[in-house]
């Protein structure tokens, strides 16, 4: 439950700047649906957790190789075909989709997770949670709101190019 209402948080915090930046509408749009892959990467992870619990760190490992090369592979078919960013942002959650839907099938050999809407809080693990979390927040803020000034001062193609250096 609470993953799920931090995760509409960190999607209303990635739009909340698209007000102020001069962006066309389709790539608004692009990215109000790119942000929603947050909230399948916030369930995906919960079955890490699964995993983690249960010793059973290769389901975890072959989901992910699969992620990733179906992401892969799709992005180089996209980029051969010049298919446009709209089949970009696709095949990112179509990718992230397949990795949710084996996560399913492999988990129910294990485990029979149950989501909830439900928010239970252990009081005694919420403050260092809390700091934690916002230590973590703070790096990430600090790490990316570079992009955010350069969406100001540069095109387009040169902040994507800035945004793929830093995920290297």
């Amino acid at each position: 439950g609470l993953r799920f209402i931090l995760g509409l948080v960190s999607i209303i915090l990635c739009l909340l700047p698209l007000v102020f930046v001069g962006y066309s509408m389709e790539t608004k749009i692009l990215i109000l649906v790119y942000s929603l892959t947050l909230m399948l990467t916030s369930l995906n992870s919960f079955y890490l957790i699964i995993y983690q619990v249960h010793e059973r760190m290769q389901y975890y490992a072959l989901v992910e190789v699969v992620h990733k090369f179906a992401y892969l592979a799709s992005v180089v078919a996209i980029v051969f075909f010049d298919l446009g960013l709209a089949m970009l942002v696709a095949a990112s959650g179509g990718s992230l989709a397949l990795s949710i839907g084996l996560n399913v099938i492999f988990s129910r050999r294990f485990a029979q997770p149950r989501l909830s809407l439900r928010v239970e809080l252990d009081w005694a693990f919420l403050k260092p949670v809390a700091i934690f979390s916002l230590l973590a927040f703070l790096s990430y803020f600090t790490m990316q709101v570079n992009l955010l000034m350069l969406t100001f001062l540069r095109p387009s193609s040169d902040v994507g190019i800035y945004r793929l250096a830093t995920l290297l």
